[in-house]
C-alpha cells in the first residue's frame, strides 16, 4: 500500500490532477462503449448476411427441385430450350452436391469439389438435421461461400441435397466495416478525450474558485462568498454549502472574539480591584483592622475570581463533549420543588414572590439530577434577580402538551423583558442584558449559556419568549423518550442545596 502510495506521489502533478483522471475516465467509458456498439452492430450485420444468404440458398434449393429429373438414374437435368433456363440451371450447377442416401454420387461440381471447409461431419449434420443446415465455408482462393445442406424429398424420392452461393459482396461489405469501424476508433477516442480535457476544466471551474477562496479564507476576510450558478447541479450545493460554511465560520469567529473580549474584561476587572486594595493597604494602611479590611476585599475579588475560571472550564468541558451525563430515573416535580427551596429567602428579600404548578402525578424520566437541578437554578436565578420587588416567578411543569409525550418546564417572570436585539445573543457566553437588573446581584453572564447546553446535552431545547416591559419566559422542552412510564424503585433522599454563586453564575 505504501509502494503504491509513493509511486502515485512521484507522478507528475498534471497525471494526478482530477482533469486527468476525469479525462481518461471519458476515454475509457466511450472507448469500451464504442468497442461494444462494434461488436454488437458486427454481429447484426453477420447475422443479417446470414439470413439474406438463407433465403437466396433456399430459392436455389427450390430451382434445382424444380429442374431435376428423378426418373432417371442417376438423374438428369432438362434441355435448356432458353437463355433464361441455361442461366439458372448454369448458376445452381456451380455449387452443387447431389448423393442418395446410400452414398452413390449423383452430381458433384468442379466448385462444391475445391471446398476446403466441406468435411464428413458436415455431410453427417446435414444428413442428421430435420432441416437444412446453413454453413459458411471457403474455396481454394479464399472466396467465401454459404452452403445450405440436408435432406431433399422430391417426387416420391428422398435424396442428399447440398448447394452453395458466393458471398465475396456481401462479406467484403461486412468486412469493411468491421475494419473502418476499429481503424477509425483510435481518432474518434482522440477526439472525445480532447473533448472530455475541455469539458473537464469548465466542469472544474467552480472548484477551482472553491479552492482559490478557501486558500484566501483568513481571519480578516471571513465575509467572502462565492457567486452561485443557479444550475442546481452538485457544484451548485457545493458552493452555497461552502458559503453557509464561511458564514458559521464567521459568527463563530465574531463569537470567539467577542467571547475572548468579554472574559478579558471579566478576568481583569477582579484582578484590578485586588490588586487596588493591596496598593491602597501597603501605601495607607497603619492599623491591623485595615490591612485586614484590605485584605477581606481582596480576598473577595479573588473568590469572584476563581468562580469565574471554574465556571469557564466547565463550559469548556461541557461544549468538548467532556462532561457525560449520568441519567437516572427521578422524579422531575420532586427535584423542581427542591431548587425551588433554594431561592425562597432570596426571592423574600428582594420582594419577589416564587410560585409554582406541578402535574397532580408524578412526573417520572431518565435525567442528570445534578445537571437538570444546576439548569433550572440558572433559569429561576435570572428571574428573580431581573425581577424587580413585587414581582412574580412561577415555574410550570407539564407534559404531554403541544408534541405529545413532551416535558414542558417554564420560568416565567414580570421583570422588564428582553429586547429584540438581545435574544439571539442571550445564550452567548458572558453576554450580560444590564438593562432590569440590579448591578449588586449581576452574575456572570454564564448562566444561560449552562442551561442551554444541559437542554441539548438532554435531546431538548430551550424558548424564549419576551416581550420588553412584560418579563421573559424560558421554557424547557425534553423529548418524551426522556419520560419513563414506570415509577423509580426506590425514593431518594433529598439532594444537597445546589449553591446559590453556582446558579448565578
Amino acid at each position: 500500500m505504501s509502494f503504491q502510495l509513493s509511486s502515485w506521489l512521484r507522478m507528475p502533478p498534471l497525471l494526478r490532477s482530477l482533469r486527468m483522471r476525469l479525462t481518461v475516465s471519458y476515454v475509457i467509458f466511450f472507448a469500451l462503449v464504442l468497442a461494444g456498439a462494434g461488436i454488437l452492430f458486427e454481429r447484426a450485420l453477420d447475422s443479417m448476411l446470414q439470413r439474406q444468404s438463407r433465403l437466396m440458398l433456399e430459392q436455389e434449393w427450390g430451382d434445382v427441385l424444380a429442374c431435376l429429373n428423378l426418373d432417371t438414374n442417376p438423374p438428369t437435368w432438362p434441355r435448356a430450350d432458353t437463355p433464361e433456363q441455361r442461366e439458372v440451371i448454369a448458376r445452381v450447377r456451380r455449387y452443387i452436391r447431389i448423393e442418395s442416401l446410400d452414398g452413390r454420387v449423383w452430381e458433384l461440381s468442379p466448385g462444391f469439389r475445391q471446398l476446403t471447409d466441406y468435411t464428413i461431419a458436415d455431410h453427417d449434420e446435414g444428413l442428421a438435421a430435420p432441416s437444412p443446415v446453413l454453413k459458411r465455408m471457403r474455396g481454394p482462393h479464399g472466396e467465401s461461400c454459404m452452403v445450405l445442406m440436408g435432406r431433399a424429398r422430391h417426387q416420391g424420392k428422398e435424396f442428399y441435397l447440398a448447394v452453395g452461393v458466393p458471398v465475396r459482396g456481401m462479406l467484403d461489405i461486412l468486412q469493411g466495416f468491421v475494419r473502418t469501424y476499429f481503424l477509425s476508433l483510435p481518432a474518434v477516442l482522440l477526439i472525445i478525450g480532447f473533448l472530455g480535457w475541455l469539458l473537464a476544466r469548465r466542469a472544474l471551474e467552480p472548484v477551482k474558485e472553491l479552492a482559490a477562496a478557501a486558500s484566501a479564507v483568513s481571519g480578516g476576510n471571513l465575509d467572502l462568498r462565492l457567486a452561485g450558478h443557479d444550475t442546481g447541479d452538485e457544484l451548485d450545493v457545493l458552493i452555497r454549502t461552502f458559503n453557509n460554511m464561511l458564514e458559521r465560520l464567521e459568527q463563530s469567529f465574531v463569537q470567539m472574539s467577542q467571547f475572548s473580549l468579554d472574559a478579558s474584561h471579566e478576568l481583569r476587572t477582579p484582578l484590578t480591584a485586588a490588586r487596588g486594595q493591596l496598593e491602597v493597604a501597603l501605601l495607607s494602611a497603619g492599623t491591623v483592622e485595615e490591612y485586614r479590611e484590605a485584605i477581606a476585599v481582596a480576598v473577595q475579588e479573588l473568590e469572584r475570581l476563581s468562580q469565574l475560571v471554574d465556571s469557564l472550564l466547565l463550559l469548556a468541558q461541557a461544549e468538548s463533549g467532556q462532561l457525560k451525563l449520568q441519567l437516572k430515573r427521578h422524579n422531575l416535580a420532586a427535584l423542581v420543588e427542591n431548587v425551588l427551596s433554594q431561592y425562597h429567602v432570596v426571592a423574600v428579600e428582594q420582594g419577589v414572590r416564587l410560585e409554582s404548578e406541578m402535574p397532580r402525578s408524578d412526573c417520572f424520566a431518565l435525567v442528570d439530577r445534578l445537571e437538570f437541578e444546576r439548569m433550572l437554578s440558572n433559569l429561576v436565578s435570572n428571574a428573580v434577580r431581573c425581577t424587580p420587588a413585587g414581582g412574580v416567578v412561577r415555574v410550570e411543569l407539564a407534559y404531554g402538551a403541544g408534541t405529545p409525550g413532551d416535558i414542558r418546564l417554564s420560568v416565567r417572570d414580570t421583570g422588564p423583558g428582553i429586547a429584540p436585539e438581545h435574544q439571539a445573543h442571550i445564550f452567548d457566553p458572558l453576554y450580560r442584558v444590564r438593562e432590569g437588573q440590579r448591578s449588586s446581584a449581576s452574575g456572570l453572564g454564564l448562566g444561560l449559556s449552562f442551561a442551554l447546553w444541559a437542554a441539548q446535552a438532554h435531546g431538548g431545547r430551550i424558548e424564549l419568549k419576551s416581550i420588553p416591559g412584560q418579563g421573559a419566559t424560558f421554557t424547557i422542552v425534553l423529548p418524551a423518550a426522556a419520560l419513563a412510564e414506570a415509577p423509580a424503585q426506590s425514593d431518594e433522599p433529598a439532594a444537597e442545596p445546589t449553591a446559590v454563586k453556582e446558579a448565578q453564575s
